[in-house]
């Protein structure tokens, strides 16, 4: 009881109608439950879905254990990934009286992975974008590339490629992406916070900054 009691990683158990009988201390600071509030309530408590609670408890009763990925939702409402592994409790004459299942929360190590995917498309992106402008011929077909590979940079967002003039003052709008089109076609470079200052510009939200 102390080792689970001390445990990092949350520990839960059910009885066979699948109602919680221990919750442990790192549970309860993830679910934002207490004991009290959980023990004798159906596990589908801890589950965003419930069929997936009822076919985990299946798979552990009939195999006698299960390891998956699982999405829970803490008392908040908030959902949360986990890891769970599930294994039968047996009573001293051996009789299955349950089963207890080790959840450790996987948001941080999931975060990772999207930042890698993001990571490892990005760089697939800028090496296929550095192919099509060494093969461009005309500045018309550099500008395209530009902007259907901005298309794919930056899927929820809209923008504009925009290009110097002969003077440097001015800039003309070319090519556009996104559902929002400029109200202009040519600004000057003194109208664009970002080349004034030298350096990326970002106002979010639009109303705290020039």
């Amino acid at each position: 009881r102390s080792i689970i009691a001390s445990s990092m990683d949350m520990i839960i158990s059910v009885d066979l109608n699948r109602n919680i009988v221990e919750f442990n201390t790192a549970a309860q600071e993830a679910f934002g439950y207490s004991l009290e509030e959980v023990r004798g309530k159906p596990i589908d408590l801890l589950y965003a879905n419930s069929q997936e609670a009822l076919a985990i408890h299946h798979v552990t009763l009939t195999q006698g254990q299960c390891s998956r990925e699982v999405m829970n939702i803490r008392k908040n409402r908030n959902l949360f990934p986990g890891l769970l592994s599930s294994s039968i409790l047996k009573n001293n004459e051996g009789k299955v009286v349950g089963a207890m299942g080790i959840l450790r929360d996987i948001t941080a190590q999931k975060q990772t992975e999207e930042t890698l995917r993001r990571h490892n498309r990005d760089l697939g992106l800028l090496s296929r974008l550095s192919e099509l402008l060494q093969a461009c011929r005309t500045e018309q077909e550099t500008y395209d590339v530009i902007k259907n590979m901005c298309e794919q940079f930056f899927p929820l967002d809209s923008g504009y490629l925009a290009i110097l003039d002969d003077s440097r003052t001015m800039l003309d709008i070319i090519r556009t992406w996104g559902g929002i089109v400029p109200e202009i076609g040519v600004f000057g470079s003194e109208d664009c916070w970002a080349l004034r200052r030298g350096k990326l510009h970002v106002i979010e939200p639009p109303e705290t900054g020039p």
